[in-house]
């Protein structure tokens, strides 16, 4: 991110889950809550819903993410139990920005 803006570029980082390291937080978009987060988790565990749990929080997202305007949408995890995937899928189909997914995990 810093490199990013050393260079000129404005940069966010959404997430989820704890906190951003210090020297990030300007960067930083918080998507829900931590109790988000903890609801998210046990729909999960007891209605077999990773992923599909965050509705609102994921919307509330998604609202910024259009008023922000990103010109690229850098995805790295997506999984945390803090993200509604498929509400993030909808609005990736049709916002007709340039997606790059880079999956640390696989």
């Amino acid at each position: 991110a810093t490199m990013l803006e050393s260079r000129g570029h404005e940069v966010k980082i959404a997430y989820g889950r704890d906190d951003i390291p210090e020297p990030y937080q300007r960067f930083g978009v918080r998507i829900g809550d931590h109790w988000n987060v903890k609801l998210h988790g046990l729909r999960a565990r007891l209605l077999d819903g990773a992923g599909f749990g965050s509705r609102r929080a994921t919307e509330q997202f998604i609202h910024w993410v259009r008023q922000y305007d990103p010109d690229i949408i850098h995805m790295h995890n997506l999984h945390g139990y803090y993200i509604h995937i498929g509400v993030l899928f909808d609005y990736l189909k049709d916002c007709g920005k340039r997606i790059i997914w880079t999956l640390h995990d696989c």
